[in-house]
């Protein structure tokens, strides 16, 4: 989640988020990202927009 609220606003976000949890985690995720992959970074991107509308 960290990753996410620090990169979500720049340009090419999607991209330099996978690149970040890759590096800095388990998870992997390629160069050409498929569907799951995607989908992991569309759910990463709207629980951060349900915690911005929290406050």
């Amino acid at each position: 989640m960290e990753i996410g609220r620090r990169l979500h606003t720049e340009k090419n976000a999607d991209r330099k988020m996978a690149d970040e949890i890759s590096a800095s985690t388990t998870i992997r995720i390629p160069e050409e990202m498929s569907d799951a992959d995607q989908l992991f970074i569309e759910v990463l991107k709207e629980v951060l927009e349900d915690e911005a509308a929290l406050y």
